[in-house]
């Protein structure tokens, strides 16, 4: 299965429309997981979209995949994901 972000919904952990699709047939770079990883979208993340996937599968390299025991379930805490308010706008570049 493919990860994407837009298959994480934020705040709930929950992923949502997922559709079978072969690795090959997915030209971007992308990371492997399993059940034991934690994934993490470093996209916005005050959105927090962290979800805890019961299935092995690939993600895109925006969503980090975590194998730590203790983040499960601070990585999804307010606090962590609080960092950078949605109001601060985007970094410009050169």
């Amino acid at each position: 299965m493919y990860v994407g972000l837009e298959n994480i919904e934020p705040d709930t952990g929950r992923i949502v429309n997922l559709e079978p699709t072969p690795g090959a047939r997915i030209a971007s770079t992308k990371y492997r997981f399993d059940r034991r990883h934690v994934l993490y979208g470093k996209l916005r993340p005050y959105l927090n979209k962290v979800c805890a996937p019961d299935f092995e599968g690939i993600c895109a390299t925006d969503i980090v995949p975590l194998l730590p025991s203790p983040m499960r379930s601070r990585a999804s805490s307010s606090r962590t994901c609080s960092g950078r308010p949605p109001s601060c706008g985007v970094p410009r570049t050169p």
